[in-house]
């Protein structure tokens, strides 16, 4: 987990909840043992991640918070409990959240983002370049291409 803090007055945090992923693509710094394990943080982690913040935050007297998820892939449907979790309780202290996602499965989490609205700051789905080039580059377990799954879920949401 890493902290970051910006002009003293707002604290940053960057969120790994689980390096597992769901796609397989070539380029990726992860190792496919890691982006294939299981692994996601549990309650008592997430417990003691809020705890560690709220110390951070009143040490620093910060004013702002912003809560930035990424991964592997944190967005992923196996992962909505734990990210349901985390999103509640930071929006309940008045957090702001953003994302950085393969975009294959962000459709599982429109319910969570509709039920807080002007909470979620931005959310970055990953394409890289026209669905001939991307699909070369972000293949799921299968090797299939993305491209058009992403394109679904961006315009469902748009």
């Amino acid at each position: 987990m890493f902290y970051s803090l910006f002009l003293m007055a707002k604290v940053s945090e960057s969120k790994i909840d689980t390096f597992t992923c769901n796609l397989r693509c070539p380029n990726c710094y992860e190792g496919l043992d890691i982006r294939s394990s299981k692994t996601a943080m549990t309650k008592e982690q997430i417990h003691q991640m809020f705890s560690s913040m709220d110390q951070l935050i009143q040490e620093r007297g910060a004013t702002s918070v912003h809560l930035q998820y990424f991964g592997g892939e944190p967005f992923l449907r196996s992962n909505k409990a734990i990210v349901e979790d985390i999103t509640l309780q930071a929006v309940e202290r008045g957090w702001t959240i953003s994302g950085i996602t393969n975009g294959t499965q962000i459709d599982q989490y429109f319910d969570l983002f509709s039920r807080i609205p002007g909470k979620v700051d931005q959310i970055q789905i990953t394409m890289d370049g026209p669905e001939e080039i991307h699909n070369q580059l972000r293949i799921r377990a299968d090797g299939g291409g993305t491209y058009l799954q992403i394109c679904r879920n961006v315009t469902i949401r748009a």
